[in-house]
């Protein structure tokens, strides 16, 4: 057997889960439907390095004998996905003498991995998931908050074969879905302010919630069509239906490279110089999270739609700040402009208790001393 293609296919195998099942770390089981047949996927051991799921694929048009039951084990520091055990329970070796007394094939490993790679494959391309998931899900809440995203089908999804295909399913039919089946709960979508591209000369650069939805890229696309209907929902069924649009969100994020400020601290601390161009909005996550809990349960914020905008920052300014608090003196380009194009009219957002939206470069630069801070804790940067 070809240890290298097998590593390969391990690894690949543990990309397609994380794709098909991103929260494995807090959700213990995912479904998917390919025509009459149902694929489950159950976590039946979480371990530091390790992740343990049971696979089951069954097909009402075949024998029992015919479905599949296997374990699957990820294994975090290699980033691979391998198959353990069969159905019978019988574990898997590495390889086998042939020929043998239990008629096992020489390279039966590598087989079932192969068979793994094929059946995951045809779940990222033609399954759709199994709507008891959403049944299950919403069972006994109030409110639904949906901040979920598919982000890898859109910022490169496009390119690949089916990406665009999984990313109207998994995206955009999956959150009509889940409003549908959550009803009559009441739902916060968490949408974002990319629902606006195109800006109409009567707001006169300031524009406020009730200027129309005009996105300029996919997932601007997605977040507004998601609100067409919430809205619809709203007005035909008088629920309880709202959304935040927040711009970039900033804060300490537990997996410290998924912080906002993350790579322009390392690169500016590898190679003492940052060249960015231009820059973006930005919001402090405290306040997203003091909106959305202020929403809830709020019958006056029904069919409502909030901006959350706090400031402009161009990269460079990120980045000076951060050379500022790290004591060191990189080639830092600031030659775009320091002010925005156009800004938001928040004051909506604003009488919602607890958001602020007033914490400007300041709030941006404590979040950075806390980013470089906790880099230095863990040895990222010197």
């Amino acid at each position: 057997m070809d240890l290298t293609e097998l590593h390969a296919l391990c690894e690949a195998n543990y990309v397609r889960l994380l794709r098909l099942f991103p929260d494995y770390q807090q959700a213990n089981d995912r479904r998917f439907k390919l025509g009459s047949r149902l694929i489950v996927m159950t976590v039946i051991e979480r371990d530091r390095h390790t992740t343990t799921l049971s696979i089951d694929y069954h097909a009402t048009d075949l024998p029992e004998l015919m479905h599949s039951n296997l374990h699957l084990r990820m294994y975090h520091d290699v980033v691979m996905a391998e198959v353990v055990k069969l159905r019978s329970g019988r574990r898997l070796e590495s390889r086998y003498d042939y020929p043998n007394s239990d008629m096992h094939q020489p390279d039966e490993k590598r087989q079932q991995n192969r068979f793994v790679a094929e059946l995951l494959s045809l779940c990222l391309s033609d399954a759709h998931a199994d709507e008891t998931v959403f049944h299950d899900f919403v069972a006994g809440c109030d409110c639904v908050i949906h901040n979920s995203v598919d982000w890898e089908s859109i910022r490169g999804g496009y390119t690949q074969r089916g990406g665009f295909r999984r990313h109207l399913l998994n995206n955009l039919v999956g959150s009509i879905r889940l409003l549908e089946l959550s009803a009559p709960r009441q739902f916060v979508f968490v949408s974002s302010i990319a629902v606006h591209h195109d800006m109409l000369e009567r707001w006169g650069g300031r524009p406020d919630e009730d200027h129309p939805l005009r996105p300029g890229t996919p997932y601007g696309a997605y977040k507004a069509a998601v609100e067409v209907h919430l809205w619809a929902e709203c007005f035909e069924r008088d629920r309880n239906t709202s959304a935040v649009r927040p711009c970039a969100v900033y804060g300490l994020d537990p997996k410290l490279d998924r912080s906002h400020g993350y790579a322009i601290v390392r690169q500016i601390d590898e190679e003492r110089e940052y060249r960015k161009k231009g820059g973006g909005k930005f919001v402090h996550v405290d306040d997203v999270a003091a909106a959305v809990t202020a929403l809830v349960g709020n019958d006056a914020a029904k069919g409502q739609a909030y901006n959350l905008v706090d400031c402009y920052a161009r990269w460079g300014d990120w980045a000076q700040m951060a050379a500022e608090i790290m004591r060191i003196r990189p080639e830092i380009d600031l030659s775009s402009p320091a002010e925005p194009k156009n800004t938001f009219d928040v004051s909506k957002a604003m009488a919602l208790p607890g958001v602020r939206l007033d914490r400007g470069h300041a709030g941006i630069r404590a979040h950075l001393e806390d980013l470089i801070g906790a880099m230095k804790k863990t040895q990222l940067i010197g």
